[in-house]
């Protein structure tokens, strides 16, 4: 048995779509409507709904006829125009969706292609945020092993800090972190790490970072892009401050001497 052919409609202009509407929005709508409010101000009339029957009953009708086609006319072409500033608003709307998505597409590629590549000077992966997986529960403590990352990353040359990805690579997702969290998303995941940063680091040093979210394998994943301090960070845990610098594919803390030492030789870094 044969199968009946597709019927393929020709691709019609958004442009052409509005610039239509327009046209018959003024003359269908605008004209008479404006016929009906010209005679209430026309006849000083008050408004109730007996005379809103009454004008829409004498003049509605009214602007379709013969003799009121130069008025429509004006009404045709002012709702043409109107159809087409919207048409070109929604194109540009249309196109500036387009870009975002093939930004997003490209953003979330390259993620993976970090990942493919593995930790390094600049790249490093944190299976959660604030979930223990060995015990199964959230663990607060584990946001010090972020903190250390990024403050690393700061002393150094900055970075990609990729949180819910194993150190192998291993996709692990955020759902756990998101589950313990107060808002169970990205905009609450987003909101706790910052204000953890701050309240560690220091507030201005919030603004050297900045997350995104991506999903793979139907997990998101959220890198966050670390940029190099103008000024040594400390984390403050205790009573005492530690000096963490990433260097190869881990971050580890410097003693007092070594701190002296990589801040004496990188003094024109700060």
């Amino acid at each position: 048995m044969q199968m009946p052919k597709k019927i393929h409609f020709p691709h019609i202009n958004p442009l052409i779509i509005h610039a239509i509407i327009g046209v018959l929005s003024g003359f269908f709508l605008l004209h008479p409507i404006t016929m009906v409010i010209y005679w209430f101000e026309f006849n000083q009339t008050d408004f109730t709904f007996q005379n809103l029957i009454q004008a829409f009953s004498e003049r509605f009708f009214h602007a379709f006829h013969l003799h009121m086609m130069p008025m429509s006319f004006v009404f045709i072409v002012l709702g043409g125009f109107t159809g087409l500033g919207s048409g070109l608003y929604f194109r540009k709307i249309r196109k500036q969706g387009h870009q975002i998505q093939v930004q997003k597409q490209q953003f979330d590629e390259g993620i993976q292609s970090i990942i493919r590549n593995g930790e390094n000077q600049h790249v490093g992966f944190k299976k959660s945020f604030r979930y223990d997986y060995r015990v199964g529960n959230p663990n607060k403590s584990l946001e010090d092993l972020i903190v250390r990352s990024i403050a690393g990353f700061m002393n150094a040359n900055g970075g990609i800090l990729v949180i819910g990805v194993d150190y192998d690579g291993q996709i692990t997702g955020l759902a756990d972190d998101y589950f313990s969290l107060g808002k169970k998303d990205r905009k609450g995941f987003e909101q706790r790490l910052m204000r953890v940063i701050g309240t560690k680091l220091g507030s201005d040093l919030s603004l050297l970072v900045r997350a995104a979210f991506h999903e793979i394998n139907n997990r998101e994943i959220c890198s966050v892009h670390i940029e190099k301090a103008n000024r040594p960070v400390y984390v403050r845990e205790r009573e005492n401050t530690v000096f963490y610098l990433r260097t190869g594919n881990v971050t580890k803390p410097l003693n007092t001497r070594e701190t002296v030492e990589y801040l004496k030789a990188n003094s024109k870094n700060f």
